[in-house]
């Protein structure tokens, strides 16, 4: 009974809205709409999504209803809906009013609402899952009505539960006297096909990543600095999407299949379904140890030369680490760039960013000698051949007094009158020490000369050159001096023919070829005329200077000293040796014939004869 009372409540004011039209303005209207072109679809009554994007929960789900495709002026409608109160809910607002609103102009005016959200007429009883509603235009002046497709209300719903693409959240009902119909502008009542809501997606539920790896831990791979590693992939699912595929990420932006590199990278797989709902990320983490050992790379042994002034040397060298892994670093103990004496063994460490290690190890000797020192030798001249002498070197450091004396055969290179003899020295087995001192002198034929070596370029270099520091030649006898002695020396071996060269260990203790000519000759006498009474230098290391130099002396003192044989420049039969011998050599006086060679070691004077 109370149904039938709201079905002829709802009839009458829509008839009523319907009478209220002119009749002759409404005529004028629909002949002109009538003349409109048929419609291509059939006219019906629809249930439209506003979106038809997907949906969560909580979000408001806006329907509208809408007449499409009607050929005839309608003035109102009323139609009675059901809904899945599980799923739906009317939407809550300040006022209940806007819940369920009429459609767009002139189809604005709200007949009758029944609904839990408001009730228009004390006759209504709302009913949960259901609504009742009718709209029409405005009357007065009864002259608007809609034709075609037309949005008659707006119904505003809150989404309570998921749905997966489910149809009919929203329906017309169909139970008679339920009737939901158009009301055309001749006041006829129009019915038309219902189309219910069609499938909508409510989605708050995350899919699910199942089958997500544990934490991978694994060696490099051999000569790399990386390993390629493999995982079965973790699979996701969605109660509305079904299956999904996650994706992977790492956190080194890399490809999920390129090697991974030592250490820890984080892979995280991600997913989201097509309500924009994402899932927990899987993540676990890849490791990849590098057990490879470094490899240290030592030069070979090491000898080299004292730097100078000392028996010991600052030693350099180069020393690398390789390793599959970049940065790794070598050191070496002792360290590249310190001082070094005798035989020491180095051990060089690589160590890779890992800490892996290995080590190599090689030997640095600092010899005890210098590799190389330079002696510049004037001799002089004029030297007829080229000649081969023996000169003796002594190296000292005056604070300690010790000396270091080195015989060298030095090649003296032909001169043409009035030039000098200019050689070079190389030493290679000069020992290590520091030297402020060095004498040269040539036993058999100069006296000593002595200079202060300079470091060049690493180097001792002694510079024996110059009327300050050449060699002078005429010291006969060894002591230092030209004086009568050596004239004496001289005259003894006049007539002398023989071999100019004086080369170390040749074992001889007198020699007065000094112009190298292979003879004696009065050349030989001008170097004794030239450099009489020329004292040498001092020694080093504190030797004892020279005497002083004689110009005579007794045939009885010669013999005394055992040099009796030096008797036989007493040329003028004086009992002495002097200058006056000199002069008569310079004269053309020479020592008389002899049966035999002269003995050089021969203590007993020779007889003398003028020429």
């Amino acid at each position: 009974m109370q149904a039938r009372k709201v079905a002829c409540i709802l009839g009458v004011l829509l008839a009523t809205a319907g009478l209220t039209l002119a009749l002759d303005v409404a005529r004028k209207k629909v002949a002109a709409e009538f003349n409109r072109p048929a419609p291509r679809s059939s006219p019906r009554l629809t249930l439209e999504p506003a979106s038809t994007a997907c949906q969560h929960v909580g979000d408001e789900i806006v329907v509208e209803v809408w007449m499409r495709d009607i050929a005839d002026p309608i003035v109102g409608a009323q139609f009675f809906l059901e809904y899945d109160p599980n799923t739906l809910a009317l939407a809550f607002r300040p006022d209940p009013n806007d819940v369920i609103v009429p459609g767009d102009a002139p189809m604005s005016v709200e007949v009758f609402e029944c609904s839990l959200a408001h009730q228009s007429n004390a006759q209504c009883v709302p009913n949960s899952g259901r609504l009742d509603y009718a709209v029409g235009v405005p009357t007065p002046p009864g002259s608007d009505f809609v034709i075609g497709d037309h949005k008659l209300a707006v119904l505003h719903f809150a989404a309570m539960h998921d749905a997966c693409n489910v149809s009919g959240l929203v329906d017309f009902r169909l139970n008679p006297p339920f009737e939901t119909r158009l009301s055309t502008a001749n006041g006829a009542p129009l019915v038309v096909p219902l189309v219910a809501l069609p499938a909508i997606t409510i989605d708050s539920t995350p899919p699910v990543i199942g089958g997500c790896p544990l934490a991978i831990s694994q060696n490099n791979d051999v000569g790399l600095c990386s390993a390629v590693v493999t995982w079965t992939a973790p699979t996701a699912h969605d109660d509305c999407d079904g299956d999904l595929m996650p994706v992977g990420t790492r956190s080194d932006s890399l490809p999920l299949a390129a090697p991974f590199p030592v250490g820890i990278t984080t892979v995280t797989y991600n997913v989201t379904d097509a309500c924009g709902n994402a899932a927990t990320p899987c993540s676990f983490t890849v490791t990849v140890n590098d057990t490879e050992l470094p490899v240290a790379h030592c030069p070979g042994d090491i000898t080299v030369y004292p730097d100078l002034g000392g028996c010991s040397a600052v030693v350099t060298w180069p020393a690398m680490a390789a390793d599959n892994c970049p940065e790794a670093t070598i050191a070496c103990v002792p360290a590249s760039g310190s001082t070094f004496s005798g035989t020491t063994e180095v051990t060089c460490t690589a160590t890779d960013a890992s800490d892996n290690e290995s080590t190599c190890t090689f030997t640095v000797t600092v010899l005890d000698f210098y590799a190389q020192a330079t002696a510049t030798l004037e001799l002089q001249g004029p030297l007829v051949n080229e000649v081969t002498r023996c000169v003796r070197f002594t190296f000292c450091d005056s604070s300690t007094g010790v000396p270091v004396v080195l015989d060298k055969d030095v090649v003296f290179p032909v001169t043409l009158d009035p030039n000098n003899s200019i050689a070079q020295v190389l030493f290679n087995d000069l020992p290590c020490g520091y030297y402020d001192c060095v004498t040269a002198e040539e036993p058999l034929h100069t006296l000593r000369s002595k200079v202060t070596p300079e470091n060049v370029g690493g180097q001792y270099v002694a510079d024996f050159t110059g009327p300050a520091n050449m060699l002078y030649q005429a010291d006969l006898n060894y002591d230092n001096l030209v004086d009568i002695v050596d004239f004496g020396v001289f005259v003894a071996l006049w007539g002398w023919t023989g071999d100019p060269n004086t080369p170390c260990g040749s074992g001889l203790t007198q020699h007065a070829d000094m112009d190298a000519s292979g003879y004696l000759d009065v050349s030989d006498f001008g170097f004794i005329s030239a450099n009489f009474l020329l004292p040498g230098d001092p020694g080093c290391c504190g030797l004892p200077l020279a005497l002083a130099p004689r110009s005579s002396i007794t045939v009885d003192e010669l013999r005394r000293l055992g040099c009796g044989h030096l008797a036989v420049a007493d040329l003028n039969h004086d009992g002495m040796v002097g200058v006056s011998d000199m002069a008569a050599f310079a004269q053309g006086v020479r020592p008389g014939p002899r049966p035999v060679e002269v003995d050089t070691t021969d203590t007993e004077p020779q007889s003398a004869a003028s020429e």
